[in-house]
């Protein structure tokens, strides 16, 4: 018997085939599409240099900043194979070769999924493949429908990195652009009235979401703040895809993150234990997209603690919303502490068949607004 997620999203394959819902799905695009970026040796030094900056503190933080839940392991197991014998001896070559392809090795884990996913997308069977292409084409249907004048090729993967997925209308897309891109527009739309946003996402993974924010609308000031090894990738691939772009990282030297400083920067990029530099009352809007629950209850309860401060619209987080099923480390959102600065203005399921409420993920999605707001 087909699992029922599987005949489920067949379902809905087979209506929208019916009533001439086009879903262009060409097939899973696995070539090597490895693309050098121009200053790779100076951006490589840099993405080091900052890396080791950051590592050489971190031990130093408060237990809330330092990796924990499900993100301990993925670096414990993951990380220590390539990446941090390349960081420490600070091997710009090998460094170099690892991020032009880091959607194909470790340096992905976790982000969308979880180990070696490259190399389990490559050998997939008949019966998964068909799985992932139904799960994906369903993705396609709820983003377009939600945005049907987006144009498809905005949600193109930039080369860097070497990215995978699937062909739509001769378009790379990864697994959770359409995800990335309906956040991107949300967001734009919430702070429509706003010249000069600024957008704190709290664990942003390799970018893809300040991608497509940033090409939604390149006013926005984004500041994403992420365990160490993430926010390497992050600086990486924002840099590459934003050549032009005035990117502030971490250096060792910890200041004040206020409004007058962050005028000079269009991205800000820093390890998660600079949040309390953060000025308050600062961020439009905070955001953060299914890694709240894979945290440690200490360090979300940080987290809420500056999120209350530092925000003055809106609050917007995606997470399981009870127990896992799959067995794996997760904290319901039930479980998150209040917050005391907002009210939670909508709450609902994901929109995203993959973590819907039969899944082994079931995600809500929360949107709070300041209570400022409301007076």
């Amino acid at each position: 018997m087909l699992p029922s997620r599987f005949t489920k999203f067949s379902h809905i394959i087979s209506v929208l085939l019916r009533n001439d819902v086009i879903v262009p799905n060409q097939g899973i695009f696995i070539e090597s599409i490895e693309t050098k970026p121009n200053n790779e040796i100076d951006l490589v030094g840099k993405v080091i240099s900052s890396f080791n900056a950051a590592k050489q503190v971190q031990n130093k933080m408060p237990k809330p900043y330092l990796p924990s839940g499900g993100w301990e392991k993925f670096l414990n197991n993951e990380w220590q194979k390539n990446y941090y014998d390349a960081t420490s001896q600070k091997n710009v070559t090998t460094m170099a070769a690892l991020l032009r392809n880091f959607f194909r090795n470790e340096a992905i884990s976790g982000i969308w999924g979880n180990e070696k996913m490259f190399n389990r997308f490559c050998h997939l069977s008949k019966l998964e493949a068909l799985f992932k292409s139904n799960l994906i084409k369903s993705h396609y249907v709820v983003w377009k429908n939600t945005f049907p004048t987006v144009p498809l090729k905005e949600l193109e993967a930039p080369k860097f990195g070497n990215p995978w997925g699937y062909r739509f209308d001769n378009t790379l897309l990864y697994e959770p652009v359409f995800e990335y891109n309906f956040h991107a527009h949300y967001f734009d739309n919430l702070l429509h009235n706003l010249q000069n946003p600024v957008v704190v996402e709290i664990g942003g993974g390799f970018g893809g979401l300040a991608y497509q924010l940033l090409c939604c609308r390149s006013s926005i000031k984004y500041i994403g703040f992420d365990l160490p090894e993430n926010i390497l990738i992050q600086t990486y691939y924002l840099s590459c895809t934003f050549p032009n772009a005035k990117i502030l990282t971490y250096s060792g030297d910890s200041v004040p993150l206020t409004s007058e400083l962050l005028e000079h920067y269009d991205i800000v990029l820093l390890p998660n234990f600079e949040l309390p530099q953060l000025e308050s009352s600062i961020a439009d809007i905070i955001i953060n997209i299914r890694s709240l629950s894979e945290m440690s209850k200490e360090t979300i309860i940080e987290y809420f603690n500056q999120i209350d401060r530092i925000g003055r619209l809106f609050f917007y987080h995606e997470n399981i919303y009870k127990p896992r099923s799959d067995g794996l480390f997760g904290i319901p959102s039930t479980d998150f502490p209040a917050l005391n600065n907002f009210v939670l203005a909508s709450a609902s399921e994901t929109r995203w068949p993959k973590y819907q409420s039969d899944s082994g993920y079931p995600c809500q999605e929360n949107l709070f607004i300041h209570r400022n707001v409301l007076r």
